[in-house]
């Protein structure tokens, strides 16, 4: 079979976000909206084939753009559809890493189009994605396009690299946790899934609670207030998990939920630096110097330094004390 430069157009809306103008970043755009007729005609969207819901999933979200050319054989419509949805994903991360926010994103349908349409073989490939809940927007200004746009450049460098390292796993594992987070309604799943998250990053075995809690605020903290602080919150949202556990459901206050998200999604970004900055490979090697900071105030300084270097102000945790 021959091999040649193929182009491909691919289109797909994002839920719950919302955007006051259209975005473009690097080689795709993200369109505030596109009308029935302009996706019809100029995209080519089968509204025929679709439900109620579906059809209103285009209509009423910001639509994601990106024509791209993969080299390979003719017919690799499945190929290129694979790597649309890597594409869509890197941007569905960095979104979800951006700014506090319980707002659950995702893609929803992903359509593949060759450009030009094949007079042989299949003309187009696409998914029916499931309906996802409807949470409140996250709202992008355009005041914040210029900072998502550098910020984006940034994950795109650690997600669209294959996972080698120890340290990279267990970031990769962290994050499926926050996706869990935002996805999930109820308070006692997030207070969970929050916690998982952060024994994903510095947790493992039988660690005590209290150490758990001290590499949280040594990694978070810039005085010894804070740190005092983090970890108090820590050994309370603890608390709170091992009695929603033994079966006592009393009511999570909001803004315990939205610290602990904070806290999550901001370890995941220092962690994020401290592994594209090589100062560990592995959880064990971190977890050691983490430890060590905790009583030793140069190494917590340079560690600190080293973990803020890629996200900087991103990764301080915007905390409600």
């Amino acid at each position: 079979m021959s091999r040649q430069l193929t182009r491909y157009h691919s289109i797909c809306p994002i839920h719950n976000l919302s955007i006051n103008s259209n975005l473009v970043l690097n080689n795709f755009q993200i369109f505030k909206n596109i009308s029935k007729e302009d996706l019809e005609t100029n995209h080519d969207i089968d509204f025929e084939i679709m439900n109620f819901l579906q059809k209103e999933t285009w209509v009423k979200s910001p639509i994601y753009v990106r024509d791209f050319e993969l080299v390979g054989d003719i017919d690799s419509l499945s190929t290129a559809f694979k790597e649309a949805g890597k594409q869509i994903q890197h941007f569905i991360n960095s979104l979800t890493l951006f700014k506090p926010s319980f707002t659950y994103i995702d893609r929803g349908p992903l359509w593949v189009i060759p450009i030009p349409r094949p007079t042989n073989g299949e003309s187009s490939k696409g998914d029916f994605y499931g309906i996802i809940e409807t949470h409140e927007s996250l709202e992008l200004d355009t005041s914040e396009f210029s900072e998502f746009s550098s910020f984006f450049d940034t994950c795109w460098n650690f997600f669209s690299e294959e996972i080698t390292t120890n340290l990279a796993k267990h970031i990769e594992t962290a994050y499926y946790w926050l996706t869990k987070t935002r996805a999930a309604l109820n308070p006692y799943d997030r207070l969970i899934f929050q916690i998982t998250l952060i024994e994903a990053l510095v947790g493992g075995g039988q660690e005590l609670t209290h150490r758990i809690s001290h590499r949280c605020a040594t990694l978070l903290g810039k005085n010894s207030k804070e740190r005092g602080d983090i970890y108090d919150m820590l050994k309370k949202y603890y608390g709170q998990r091992s009695t929603l556990l033994h079966g006592d459901t009393s009511q999570i206050a909001n803004k315990d939920l939205n610290n602990l998200l904070e806290i999550g999604r901001t370890m995941i970004l220092r962690f994020l630096s401290l592994s594209k900055s090589n100062y560990a490979t592995t959880k064990s090697d971190l977890m050691d110097k983490l430890d060590r900071a905790v009583v030793d105030d140069e190494m917590r300084n340079n560690l600190l330094e080293k973990a803020r270097l890629i996200f900087e102000q991103k990764s301080d945790p915007r905390l409600n004390f």
